[in-house]
């Protein structure tokens, strides 16, 4: 059994637990992840939200989730910046089996927790687009169903990591991690990238730096 297998061997039973809550809150996942209306900056202008570093001697890791129905699969996109805008880390995660978006935001927080305890200590921010996940992160609910047990696994990892917190962003805010995810699609294993981004997020980098 390889890694990723072992990751997420709780898929046999995550539909046998979460069926009939997941029913319940797949319309409101997808409400929540629908364009946000944006404040009106004068006449006929938006403000479209822009990615902010983090705190000086800082670093923030964005995360992004997706799924791809017609592999019967879904994907996690990471990536960790510093201070300046620059690039330091990214990982991709294919998810086999698992197409419950909820379910898959909620394995991306653990996968970054888990990254973060084993590799980057400096990250003190997770910043997500995923509205209902990182509601039920500022949570105390107790919640016997596995997508309960998953959040709260969550928080207590992250208490394990001093400073961290969950921040939300729109999804306009999270361009990196959106556009990483799409190789999932084509991975059968976690791949990790360090120092140098690949070719095809580099340009949306540039684009976050040079909103500072």
């Amino acid at each position: 059994m390889n890694r990723n297998e072992t990751i997420w061997k709780a898929k046999s039973f995550t539909v046998h637990k979460v069926v009939t809550f997941a029913k319940k809150i797949l319309q409101q996942w997808s409400d929540a992840n629908q364009p946000l209306p944006q404040p009106m900056v004068g006449p006929n202008r938006t403000e479209i939200e822009k990615w902010k570093p983090p705190t000086t001697g800082s670093f923030k890791l964005n995360i992004n989730a997706a799924i791809f129905e017609n592999k019967r699969k879904s994907g996690l996109g990471l990536v960790i910046r510093d201070d300046l805008g620059s690039f330091v880390a990214s990982r991709v995660v294919p998810v086999q089996g698992i197409v419950d978006p909820i379910i898959t935001e909620t394995l991306g927080v653990r996968e970054a927790l888990s990254w973060i305890k084993s590799k980057f200590f400096g990250v003190q921010t997770i910043e997500m687009d995923a509205l209902l996940v990182y509601s039920a992160l500022q949570k105390d609910d107790v919640d016997n169903s596995y997508l309960g047990i998953l959040i709260e696994e969550c928080r207590l990892i992250a208490k394990e990591l001093l400073n961290l917190k969950f921040n939300w962003v729109r999804r306009s805010a999270n361009q990196v991690a959106h556009t990483l995810v799409k190789a999932a699609s084509s991975l059968h294993d976690i791949v990790d990238w360090s120092y140098f981004p690949l070719s095809f997020i580099s340009n949306v980098l540039l684009a976050d730096s040079m909103n500072e």
